[in-house]
């Protein structure tokens, strides 16, 4: 979303001539606001309606698509006449966390531009909140309390972030040292972490369950 901002401002577009494409918000059973967890076809006919209408303060116009990765099947291919055919100064960005649930055929319309993945370090402080859970026989209570900690979708990923790269901090002091039991587990571990990752930023899977379930095994 910041190189989208970025390319907006190099266009020289003004942000009143910048419209989105998100997920919507909807009300759950008990009445908190949670985010769809896809961009239907709907919401790309809706900005099809609009991105013909001519900029409101500049020459040029943008419409940003965040979450590309989340649209389904039918949006994408609603958005293929638009992309191959976009109105005289019209930009469309669709920014996604990955290309692989977007269609080849979108893919083709669009110039790529792929951003560097960044690895951030962690702290002293956040490695040993973290190495508890990092051993084959965790504290069950401990265990229960974190999940529990846990309350909703943007807290999990971070805390699932921070709790990989201390994982990735353990097993890379651990090589030299041969102890192939302990890496083997720290493989393993680090994979079902992004699995659960995965899981979480793509499905509507059940939070706290998902993620006793990951430090239990």
């Amino acid at each position: 979303e910041e190189e989208a901002s970025r390319l907006c401002r190099e266009e020289q577009i003004d942000h009143f001539d910048i419209s989105y494409v998100e997920r919507a918000d909807i009300p759950s059973k008990s009445d908190v606001i949670k985010k769809k967890q896809s961009i239907g076809i709907d919401a790309v006919k809706a900005m099809q309606k609009s991105v013909f209408l001519k900029p409101f303060r500049g020459k040029k116009k943008a419409v940003i698509i965040k979450d590309a990765h989340l649209l389904t099947t039918e949006a994408q291919n609603a958005l293929l006449k638009v992309l191959e055919e976009p109105p005289p100064n019209t930009i469309l960005i669709l920014t996604a966390e990955d290309d692989r649930t977007i269609l080849p055929t979108v893919i083709s319309r669009c110039r790529v531009i792929s951003l560097p993945e960044t690895i951030s370090e962690v702290t002293d402080v956040e490695k040993e909140s973290f190495r508890p859970f990092l051993t084959v026989n965790a504290d069950l209570g401990l265990v229960l309390k974190e999940a529990e900690s846990l309350k909703n979708k943007e807290q999990a990923l971070l805390w699932l972030e921070r709790y990989i790269l201390t994982a990735r901090s353990e097993l890379l002091q651990l090589v030299p040292k041969h102890d192939k039991v302990k890496t083997l587990f720290l493989i393993t571990h680090l994979k079902q972490a992004q699995t659960l990752r995965n899981e979480i930023r793509h499905t509507n899977v059940n939070l706290r369950l998902a993620i006793e379930n990951f430090l239990l095994s």
